[in-house]
């Protein structure tokens, strides 16, 4: 309100910034001190003169939040500076609402990065005030500033911003905002295992920021964020980013004793150190990961790198590379001095070390891979190729496609070699009659990494500086067991044709319904008048003439007429009999 300039006209005022008297700081010792008020505030009126502030001294001793009602006075501690004594700074303070409900907001420093405190009225009324907690853990940030989104009674979102890094509050986290305020080069880049459906890629820009980009449905950028700044700076050269999901990332500096993880997709991150100094790491799990030391040694965590209690000898004087072998195993690579390669082992958790037959030459190693799909260790070795099947003897020479390959990409399909700009791809198993396919990006590259989109099409992100370019692989050599196929298929289409049973239907289960049966009549009435005549001419030739129908039974009519000559025959006998038997008798007797 305007009034006329007049200081300590309220009554009792000025009002001591503390609960017990003479025990706020000096005017000297105060480093810095910041207030808020509710929209209402009427300071005519007692019972609306409330307000907030803290500030900081110089010793850090008397750093403080307090409300002020009137002239009484009372500290709003944060119980939290029992679970984080390394607070440094009460950095920012806001308040958002009237005089009878609102929320009070506080930004602060802490050793291993920023808070963010919130406290709402109702929460004020405890003995212990009840704050609500933000954080993002980012190593190296400071001076915490927040602010209110204007809609904040219908959202909840707190904005803060820091001496590296700007956020918003969600849930219990304070969620990145990148600015995009990043220089440098691609070094590394992985996509996530799950690419084809989250769309997500991770990778390094410069020696100080790991981005996460996502990609539209055509593939084109969608969002960048940066989610991971490093104050002091990495090697960009030794990163190694392991996504286990979109959510799940691990960000390895190989030849140092650190890394990060964050398991939110980089809202926070947590930054482990590690007693030895990692030549190598292979990430199997969540949990398991294992890690080359610089001492020979191999370690295996299984509480995702916060203890490394297993420790294992390699066998190998300088240990360069580990890499993720059949089962459980793991296959390290090196030699009996620096920059030599001749020696592959192969570890398990237990046990003794595993020696493979030595490298048929020695010379400038450039990768390793094994290969479930025919349980094989492939080896680089002056751009020749080698392969060694697991319950194998000896190593293999394989043909390869020549153009000076360095890097080994194993797919479900086959085996890519890569040389830039050129791209080869072969079937698995390799032999030294594989046909290699050549793909050509047109483009120089400085890395390249694959996904599987569906069973035959691949994707090839390729990246040089600054740019990301992808080539989409679809694979058209048939695999050894379809390439079969096209023969089966010649007798499926003869087997309609060769339905020849179809005469054989009808027709031989037509005799079986013939009419010849009517020779029944063959069995003759007239027989009893002297059977011993009629025998032997009776029985053969219905014999004889019943075969014919069983074999041609198109012509049963035949059987029939046969029999009706016999008749006409067998009665002109009986006649000639009576008449010689009576002359015979007349002759007898006269």
């Amino acid at each position: 309100q305007e009034r006329d300039a007049e200081w300590n006209w309220i009554p009792n005022w000025p009002v001591e910034i503390s609960e017990s008297p003479g025990s706020s700081p000096t005017e000297r010792e105060i480093k810095n001190s910041q207030m808020d008020f509710p929209k209402e505030l009427d300071i005519d009126d007692p019972e609306e003169r409330n307000f907030y502030i803290l500030y900081n001294d110089w010793d850090g001793n008397k750093k403080g939040i307090y409300k002020v009602e009137d002239t009484s006075v009372r500290q709003l501690e944060i119980q939290e500076y029992l679970r984080y004594p390394e607070i440094i700074s009460l950095d920012s303070l806001v308040y958002f609402g009237t005089l009878s409900s609102g929320t009070l907001a506080v930004g602060v420093t802490c050793l291993d990065g920023v808070r963010v405190f919130s406290l709402s009225t109702e929460g004020e009324r405890f003995t212990s005030p009840e704050w609500s907690l933000n954080e993002m853990e980012a190593p190296d940030t400071q001076n915490c500033q927040v602010v209110f989104s204007p809609d904040f009674a219908e959202s909840g979102v707190i904005f803060a911003a820091t001496s590296s890094s700007f956020a918003r509050s969600h849930k219990d986290v304070l969620i990145p905002i990148s600015l995009m305020d990043v220089s440098g080069e691609i070094n590394q880049l992985s996509p996530s295992p799950r690419f084809s459906v989250d769309r997500t890629l991770f990778l390094n820009y410069g020696n100080k920021d790991i981005l996460k980009l996502v990609l539209a449905e055509d593939y084109r950028l969608e969002q960048a964020e940066r989610i991971l700044f490093v104050s002091e700076g990495f090697n960009p050269a030794k990163i190694k980013i392991e996504p286990l999901s979109n959510y799940f990332v691990f960000v390895f500096e190989i030849e140092a004793n650190r890394f990060w993880l964050t398991k939110n997709g980089g809202l926070s991150w947590t930054k482990r150190k590690i007693t030895i100094e990692m030549m190598d790491i292979e990430v199997v799990d969540e949990e398991t990961v294992w890690a080359a030391g610089k001492d020979s040694m191999v370690y295996q965590s299984k509480d995702t790198g916060k203890s490394w209690p297993l420790r294992i000898r390699s066998g190998i004087k300088w240990l360069q590379e580990i890499e993720l072998g059949p089962g459980t195993k793991i296959l390290t690579v090196g030699g009996i001095k620096e920059n030599s390669f001749e020696t592959i082992s192969l570890l398990e958790e237990r046990g003794e070390p595993e020696f493979l037959p030595v490298l048929p030459v020695s010379g400038t190693y450039q990768d390793m891979v094994y290969t479930p799909q025919d349980r094989s260790i492939y080896c680089l070795v002056n751009s020749q190729l080698y392969r060694f099947p697991i319950k194998g003897k000896s190593w293999e020479e394989i043909t390869g496609p020549g153009g000076g390959t360095t890097e080994m990409i194993v797919s479900s399909q086959g085996l890519y070699l890569s040389s830039s700009p050129r791209v080869y791809f072969s079937s698995l198993p390799l032999s030294e009659d594989s046909q290699w396919e050549q793909l050509e990006t047109e483009e120089s590259w400085r890395g390249c990494r694959l996904t599987k989109l569906e069973k035959k099409i691949n994707l090839l992100f390729f990246w040089d500086y600054s740019r990301i370019f992808l080539y989409l692989h679809q694979i058209l050599e048939e695999e050894p067991e379809e390439e079969i196929l096209p023969k089966p298929v010649e007798p499926e289409l003869v087997e309609p044709e060769s339905v020849e049973p179809k005469p054989v239907e009808p027709q031989p289960k037509k005799p079986e319904v013939v009419e010849p049966e009517v020779v029944e009549p063959e069995v003759v009435e007239p027989e009893p008048a002297k059977p011993e005549v009629i025998e032997p001419e009776l029985i053969e030739p219905p014999a004889e003439k019943l075969l014919p129908p069983q074999l041609a039974p198109e012509k049963p009519g035949k059987g029939l007429t046969v029999s009706i000559v016999f008749n006409i025959v067998q009665f002109l006998v009986i006649i000639f009999l009576i008449i010689v038997i009576i002359r015979l008798r007349r002759w007898l007797f006269g």
